[in-house]
């Protein structure tokens, strides 16, 4: 009788609690769809190295592009911004491409409608705490586009020397940046950024849409850009070119077209693998 007694009460008991369970159930499931852009990283790491480059396919002219069907009001004088990623990039070894699409979100493409103002020059937010704060200004575009990608060395635990550092943001803060990101033990990614740098819970995953958005458009599916080797032989005039080919391609005709009744026009010829593509013929 005891026994059953001691069940009954705690079915009765489970009953009761059972509303709480679901109510926290409720709760904790968005959280951890907000939190899971975080623990699905997915975004490269801040410094470059020769496992973590810039696609061949990201380049300054496409990423203006991209810019451009955010932003079709985009302020002129923004016109060599992505030269700038990806000149500062470079020489701090930080994923330019990456920085450039934290720009986008930080800044909404340009528009500039947060707390801080275009003429501030400030691309990532940098010393914007919230409240209408507005963050650290920069003298000019490069300046800025600098900051942001020193302060992102900062993130991934590099110290910067007072007389390197452009942002007053970077020097007031990278100890306590620095120490928190070498606790993780292991490289800083851009997911890593998310509830630091801004404290957004989709952070992380905001920057990865912008990134996947640019591949769709300009790198899966397409060639990348390959930059012409300089011609080292003797330029000959264009009609000399054309009655070379000519010659040649004679070899390869059909005896009944082996003869001088046709003769080839001294006109501009496109030229593949060696041999001439569209070459025109006449008849006498």
């Amino acid at each position: 009788m005891g026994n059953q007694a001691n069940f009954s009460r705690m079915m009765l008991a489970l009953v009761q609690a059972l509303p709480r369970l679901l109510v926290a159930v409720v709760v904790a499931v968005p959280l951890l769809a907000a939190a899971a852009p975080a623990l699905a990283g997915g975004l490269p790491e801040i410094r470059t190295h020769e496992k973590n480059s810039v696609p061949t396919c990201v380049t300054p002219e496409r990423l203006m592009d991209y810019l451009r069907l955010r932003n079709g009001k985009l302020d002129s004088r923004y016109e060599g911004i992505a030269h700038f990623y990806k000149k500062h990039g470079e020489a701090w070894r930080v994923r330019w491409d990456y920085a450039f699409f934290q720009m986008l979100l930080e800044t909404n493409s340009l528009k500039y409608t947060g707390a801080d103002k275009p003429r501030q020059n400030n691309f990532a937010g940098i010393g914007t705490t919230g409240g209408g704060v507005r963050g650290n200004s920069f003298p000019d575009v490069s300046t800025g586009v600098l900051a942001q990608v020193q302060h992102l060395v900062a993130y991934s635990g590099e110290k910067l020397t007072k007389a390197d550092a452009v942002a007053q943001r970077t020097l007031e803060n990278q100890d306590d940046i620095i120490a928190r990101s070498l606790k993780l033990g292991r490289p800083m990614t851009f997911a890593d950024l998310q509830m630091r740098w801004a404290v957004d819970r989709g952070y992380a995953h905001k920057i990865g849409v912008l990134a996947d958005a640019f591949a769709d458009a300009y790198c899966r599916g397409k060639e990348p850009e390959v930059a012409a080797k300089p011609d080292t032989q003797p330029t000959a005039k264009p009609e000399h070119k054309v009655l070379a080919v000519a010659a040649e391609e004679q070899k390869t005709l059909p005896a009944t077209l082996k003869s001088p009744a046709v003769r080839y026009l001294p006109i501009p010829v496109l030229v593949h693998e060696g041999r001439a593509i569209n070459l025109q013929a006449a008849q006498q």
